[in-house]
């Protein structure tokens, strides 16, 4: 199953960057709707978003590229939302999403690309700005899973787990708060290929929720904290 395999990948992933040195990340985002790739029309005629906010957690791991300031963190992320949107008249409902995803995450230091510095910490000199802006391109791929919980015609709706590439850009900037950890917040724009979205679809037994695959893109802001256990 896709699902199975994917999740057999992100854990032969995760041994590796734990049982590695030890250069790992810890991260939390919140992330809302981008225009209107996530919108729809309710039940009173307004435009609402399939989701109002998402929360994610991602754990990541450390890989410096060469001599240049260009860094390698894959990344293992699960996201979340729920919120109540007006499907159907009068008919409460509860729309649950959420995502696993691997992101292979790409920092570029364009201020410092030629500088000595091989650790994400830089709490002992240097120019913060110069040493810690960063922008970041974030290829990735997802498994996600949508479901519909309420009172109608066709009672709740789950889907099943399916996959979709993404692609995400992002920018921030690390402060050392030691030799050993980095604090690191961030702004980003994700992109997800396809994404299975609520819709209401009329059926013999009157207007039901259903699933219908689009493309979804939302805004994040979060923070990142960076542990470096072998610094001396």
């Amino acid at each position: 199953m896709p699902l199975a395999r994917f999740l057999v990948f992100l854990h032969f992933v995760a041994l590796h960057a734990l049982s590695a040195s030890a250069q790992t990340g810890l991260n939390a985002r919140y992330a809302v709707p981008a225009g209107s790739s996530a919108a729809f029309t309710d039940a009173s005629g307004q435009e609402a978003s399939y989701y109002q906010q998402a929360y994610s957690f991602g754990l990541d791991y450390w890989i410096p590229l060469g001599q240049a300031r260009i860094d390698l963190l894959p990344e293992l992320n699960y996201a979340f939302s729920s919120h109540q949107p007006a499907f159907l008249p009068g008919l409460p409902a509860t729309y649950r999403q959420q995502w696993l995803s691997f992101f292979a995450n790409l920092n570029i230091y364009p201020f410092d690309l030629q500088g000595d510095c091989d650790c994400p910490t830089f709490s002992k000199s240097g120019n913060t700005l110069q040493k810690g802006f960063f922008l970041q391109a974030s290829p990735g791929v997802t498994a996600y899973q949508s479901r519909i919980s309420g009172q109608s015609p066709a009672g709740g709706q789950e889907q099943q787990w399916s996959t979709s590439w993404s692609a995400g850009l992002a920018a921030g900037i690390d402060f050392g708060l030691s030799d050993f950890v980095t604090l690191s917040p961030m702004i980003g724009y994700r992109y997800f290929h396809r994404h299975s979205v609520a819709i209401v679809k009329d059926s013999p037994e009157g207007p039901v929720p259903d699933f219908d695959p689009q493309a979804i893109s939302h805004l994040w802001a979060g923070l990142r904290l960076g542990f470096r256990f072998d610094q001396r």
